[in-house]
C-alpha cells in the first residue's frame, strides 16, 4: 500500500510540474486560444486519469488522506487567489 501512496504522490508532483510548465510556456509564447484549449484539455485529461487512480483506492484513510490533501490545495488556491486580486500594498 506504501509504494501505491508513493507513485501516488510522485504523480502529483509531476501533474504539479507539467500544469506550472506548460502554463508558463503558453503565457511567455502566446499562442492564442488555440494553445489555451489544447492546454485544458490535456490537464482534463490527466486530472481524470489521476481521478481514476484515486477511486481505486480501498483502504478508507487512503481516500480521506487525498480529500485532506484536495482540500488544502483548494484553500491554498483560494488565498493565492485573494492575494493576486488584493494587489500590491
Amino acid at each position: 500500500m506504501h509504494s501505491i501512496m508513493a507513485f501516488t504522490g510522485v504523480v502529483f508532483v509531476c501533474l504539479g510540474a507539467l500544469h506550472g510548465l506548460l502554463n508558463g510556456i503558453a503565457l511567455k509564447a502566446g499562442p492564442g486560444v488555440l494553445g489555451l484549449v489544447g492546454i485544458l484539455a490535456a490537464l482534463c485529461v490527466i486530472v481524470t486519469l489521476i481521478s481514476a487512480l484515486v477511486v481505486s483506492l480501498r483502504r478508507l484513510w487512503a481516500r480521506i488522506v487525498v480529500r485532506v490533501a484536495g482540500s488544502w490545495t483548494a484553500a491554498i488556491g483560494i488565498l493565492m487567489l485573494g492575494w493576486t486580486m488584493k494587489g500590491p500594498l
